[in-house]
């Protein structure tokens, strides 16, 4: 209980957002240790909708997602979205609360789209957790996109329990599993049900991230038949505040007349490229304006893009409202990418502005609207004798896109785009500029279109061996380490994955070597993966040292996502009976599965090795050190789950026979 507090409260005490419960204090050393937050007198949000069944169910949905765009954010991955676990504040507003089961995500690769985090406290109500959840392949934030689906669900159908008439948790599983879903609500139109269609997909890799679902739901409210009405009249701020607030005079410029039809602003007002008697107000997000404000600030004599018809003109760009101004001329920004001749200042300039626009959701779309931007930006990394400064800057940028769908696939129709990136991993260039091109890679494997790009480029997986086995930057493993893990997801990537030795080497010297918990675990989540199937098992299990390396990773972290991981593979592995004298000769992993065994709560690291018992019971040693623990195993078979039952049933079995 106190370890679960503790826990709490160091992921709770670090948020602070308007769509998040305010986190007040705590005391952890009394008798009853309790967490103080803010008093919501509205209760969850069922409850506020049963009281106030005419509130707008989709305005507490966008408050949700703006809320989760922020956690994800900040690496925290909620794990336990349910209606009951949103509470509505005084204004009427939605506040996320029940931070028990969180998991914080190292934020090293940037990217907030799809990564798939293990845990061992796969938490959550049995009934919201994602299909990948409930297969023990760990927590991600698409798993929260999912529970996100049935929140929508149940304010819609009146907060009915998912699949309630199924009594059997091990049928509600198969269900799941084999893609079922709730039915549509009657009150639910048709813009609500296909988000929640998509936010529920069974591939995490096909499901919106926040950010879209916060557009999509924006849209949806802004739709002429949608009442506009809040829960209450000071909520009017929650989809607008986000957002810059720009007037702008749209009375043409002189240099301007042809330029009548420039797109409106992300804010929705009428901006042309012509920039007279504009003001603006913003949010002071850094990631728009960090490194922004101090670059335009420096030169007091350069030249920037004035309109797309315009002559350049000397200006500092020091202010605020001419740094916004600026976001509206992307179109300009496209032709000076596209020229070659453009003088490296203003080059680096241009491409700092759209590398810190990337950063933003409405920033990423207004690059996509222009569509020759993003060609103009990938091209200029085949220019001979690129200054470097540019080639990372290009990367930083592509790699920013990649984090969002969208975006991503935008990239992957750029013609030889892993080819491209493959020449930035070059051994002449500097670390920045590789780091940027694996982060790049690494995002666009989150979406299963682009395996077959990268697993054509067969160049692409001896460059991520080399870089294993020299001992690459923290940034490099972790970027190569979830690209080979989302690779190793799929069939087609697996195959080639196990086709190169020098990578298998190097996953294998990752978890033997000095490197971070989440490095390890990632490259224990690919071989995982990788030895799902027989003949994966038979190839990694020519590599001598794979056992004794696995129990090497027991003995750097003794509980926790690593040992999770680690029993996964040592139970893939054991289904080979050439495995298990390795794996009875190694004291370490022995003593780990006895002390799993003896904890008696329900866990993956208890399923995993009670599976991997069942196939080492089947071999003398396996069978001779089982009698030690035979106590243990009928406590599993009097009262585990349903298969920790049969796999402790099996056991039993088996030495009582021998006996």
């Amino acid at each position: 209980m106190i370890g679960l507090l503790r826990h709490e409260v160091q992921v709770w005490s670090r948020l602070s957002h308007s769509n998040v419960l305010k986190f007040h204090g705590a005391c952890l050393e009394s008798t009853k240790p309790f967490i103080v937050s803010t008093l919501c007198k509205n209760g969850n949000a069922l409850s506020f909708l049963r009281a106030s069944p005419h509130s707008s169910r989709l305005h507490i949905l966008h408050d949700i997602s703006v809320g989760m765009v922020y956690l994800h954010s900040q690496g925290v991955i909620h794990a336990d979205l349910k209606a009951s676990n949103i509470l509505i504040g005084d204004n009427g507003e939605a506040l996320i609360t029940d931070f028990g089961l969180s998991t914080v995500q190292d934020q090293v690769s940037s990217s907030i789209s799809v990564t798939r985090i293990s845990s061992d406290r796969v938490g959550g109500t049995l009934r919201w957790m994602a299909p990948e959840v409930l297969e023990g392949k760990g927590l991600n934030k698409p798993a929260d996109v999912y529970g996100f689906a049935l929140i929508a669900w149940e304010f819609f159908i009146g907060g009915a329990v998912p699949f309630a008439s199924v009594d059997d948790d091990g049928l509600f599983k198969a269900l799941i599993l084999k893609g079922e879903r709730p039915e549509r609500p009657q009150k639910m139109d048709d813009g609500t049900w296909k988000m929640v269609t998509e936010c529920w997909e069974s591939d995490p890799y096909e499901r919106p991230d926040f950010a879209t679902v916060e557009r999509t739901l924006t849209k949806l409210i802004n739709r002429p038949d949608t009442d506009k009405t809040r829960n209450t009249p000071n909520l009017d701020r929650a989809i607008e505040s986000r957002k810059p607030i720009i007037k702008v005079d749209t009375t043409p410029s002189k240099h301007n007349k042809s330029d009548e039809n420039t797109r409106t602003s992300s804010s929705g007002s009428g901006a042309k490229s012509g920039m007279s008697n504009l003001t603006a107000t913003t949010d002071t997000s850094p990631s728009f304006f960090k490194g922004l404000t101090n670059l335009f600030r420096s030169p007091k004599s350069a030249t920037f893009p004035k309109s797309p018809g315009g002559s350049l003109e000397s200006n500092k760009m020091s202010s605020e409202n001419t740094l916004m101004a600026y976001a509206q001329t992307i179109p300009s920004l496209s032709r000076i990418v596209a020229q070659s001749s453009s003088t490296s200042y203003r080059m680096n300039v241009t491409l700092s502005f759209l590398y810190n626009v990337s950063l933003t959701a409405d920033g990423v779309s207004d690059i996509l609207a222009e569509t020759v931007l993003l060609p103009a930006v990938i091209s200029r990394l085949l220019l001979p004798e690129q200054l470097e400064s540019e080639k990372y800057l290009i990367l930083g940028l592509m790699a920013n896109l990649a984090c969002r769908g969208d975006a991503r696939k935008a990239l992957l129709i750029q013609t030889n785009i892993i080819s491209i990136l493959i020449l930035s991993l070059a051994p002449s260039l500097s670390l920045p500029v590789q780091e940027h091109a694996t982060r790049c890679i690494y995002n666009l494997s989150t979406n299963t279109d682009s395996h077959r790009f990268i697993v054509a480029e067969k160049r692409l997986l001896n460059i991520f061996a080399r870089l294993l086995s020299k001992g690459a930057s923290a940034n490099h493993v972790t970027n190569i380490l979830g690209c080979l893990t989302n690779l190793s997801h799929k069939e087609m990537g697996r195959v080639e994955i196990l086709s190169n030795f020098e990578v298998i080497k190097g996953l294998i010297q990752t978890i033997s070597s000095n490197v971070g918990s989440r490095s390890r675990e990632q490259a224990l989540m690919c071989l995982g993966n990788l030895s799902v199937e027989d003949q994966g098992v038979r190839i990694l299990l020519s590599h001598q040292h794979l056992i004794s390396s696995l129990s090497i990773c027991l003995s750097h972290s003794p509980s926790g996502p690593v040992t999770s991981q680690t029993l996964r593979c040592l139970r893939n592995l054991s289904t080979a009976a050439t495995s298990h004298g390795d794996v009875l000769r190694q004291p370490r992993i022995l003593l780990t599965l006895s002390e799993v065994l003896s904890t008696r709560e329900p866990s993956n690291q208890q399923r995993y090795t009670l599976h991997m018992l069942s196939h080492l019971v089947s071999s003398e040693g396996g069978k001779l050190w089982l009698r030690e623990e035979k106590k243990n195993l009928q406590w599993f078979a009097d009262n585990g789950s349903a298969e920790e039952r049969a796999y402790a049933s099996h056991c039993l079995s088996a030495v009582q026979h021998d006996e």
